[in-house]
C-alpha cells in the first residue's frame, strides 16, 4: 500500500489527520512518513522524508501523513510599550501630562494617572503638603541630589528632630530648613576636605599599582580617592559628584573593587 500527498489531496479535501490540505499564511506543513512491514506488528514512525524501499514489490507498506503547525509571530513587549507611548495616554486628572507606558504594564494594565497625581489618600496628603510649601524626605533627596538613606541622618545632625504628619507619619521640612541643609552640603563639598600631600604619601602605596600591572590610560588615583571620600562624607549620589573629580564610572568601579579586596579598609585605617 502506498499513499502519497497528491493522492490525499485529489481524493479527499481533508488529509489523513482530518485537516484540510490547504496551508494558510503563517503555518508550516509537516509530513510524517510511517511504514509497516507486512505481518510485523504495529506501525512504526520512521521520521520525515521518503523511505528507501517504496517500490510496489516491497514488503513494506508506506503511509504518508500530513499535518499543519500554526506559527505565531514573536511578540515583543518593548515594541508594544513603544507603540502605546506613540498613541499617547494622558493623566486622568486633567493636567495634560503623558502617562509613560512600560513593558510591565502589558500584564498589570496601563495606569490612568502619573504616580504624583494618583488620587489615593497618601497622594492627597503629599499634595496637601506641597501646597503648603513643605517637602518630604523624598522631595528633599531629589532637591539636594542625595541618596534617600542619607537624608534622615543628615537632617538629624544639622536640624534635629522635625515634625511628622499624616496617617503615615511623613517627615516634613520647611523651606528654611532646606536652605540650611543646602548651605551645609556646600560647605562639606569644599576642596579643603581633599587629601593633603602628607596624607597622599600614606595612601599612595596602598592604592597605586606597579607599572607592570597598569594597562591603558593611567587613572588619577588621588582624585578617585578624593571623590570617594566626598561621596561618603556628604552622602550624595554619584550623579551629583563635582566636575573637579574624575569621571563617575571610574570612581564607582575603583570604590567597589577596593571595598571588595580590602583596599579601602586599609585607606580608612591609614587616614584615621
Amino acid at each position: 500500500m502506498s499513499v502519497t500527498c497528491s493522492q490525499l489531496r485529489r481524493s479527499d479535501p481533508r488529509n489523513a489527520l482530518g485537516q484540510t490540505s490547504f496551508v494558510p499564511l503563517g503555518s508550516q506543513r509537516v509530513i510524517w512518513m510511517m511504514s509497516k512491514r507486512r505481518g510485523s506488528g504495529p506501525v512504526s514512525v520512521s521520521g520525515r522524508g521518503q523511505p528507501e524501499n517504496t517500490g510496489p514489490s516491497s514488503r513494506t507498506d508506506v503511509i504518508r501523513l500530513e499535518g499543519r503547525l500554526q506559527l505565531t509571530p514573536k511578540f515583543s513587549v518593548a515594541a508594544w510599550a513603544e507603540a502605546e507611548n506613540a498613541k499617547g495616554h494622558f493623566c486622568a486628572c486633567g493636567c495634560g501630562q503623558r502617562v509613560r507606558v512600560l513593558p510591565m504594564h502589558r500584564n498589570n494594565g496601563i495606569p490612568k494617572y502619573i504616580p504624583e497625581h494618583s488620587p489615593s489618600r497618601f497622594g492627597a496628603e503629599i499634595q496637601a503638603l506641597h501646597d503648603q510649601g513643605l517637602m518630604t524626605a523624598a522631595d528633599l533627596a531629589k532637591e539636594l541630589r542625595l541618596q534617600r538613606k542619607a537624608v534622615h541622618p543628615l537632617a538629624d545632625e544639622i536640624i534635629g528632630d522635625t515634625p511628622r504628619v499624616g496617617s503615615r507619619q511623613i517627615r516634613i521640612f520647611t523651606p528654611k530648613q532646606v536652605a540650611k541643609l543646602r548651605a551645609e552640603l556646600a560647605k562639606r563639598a569644599h576642596p579643603r576636605h581633599d587629601l593633603t600631600d602628607a596624607q597622599w604619601k600614606k595612601v599612595a602605596p596602598i592604592v597605586s599599582r606597579s607599572p607592570k600591572q597598569r594597562s591603558g590610560r593611567i587613572p588619577d588615583e588621588r582624585g578617585i580617592v578624593n571623590a570617594i571620600r566626598w561621596i561618603l562624607r556628604t552622602g550624595t549620589s554619584w550623579k551629583a559628584m563635582p566636575d573637579r573629580y574624575p569621571c563617575r564610572s571610574a570612581c564607582q568601579a575603583h570604590f567597589y573593587a577596593w571595598k571588595l579586596d580590602g583596599t579601602w579598609a586599609k585607606v580608612c585605617q591609614v587616614l584615621a
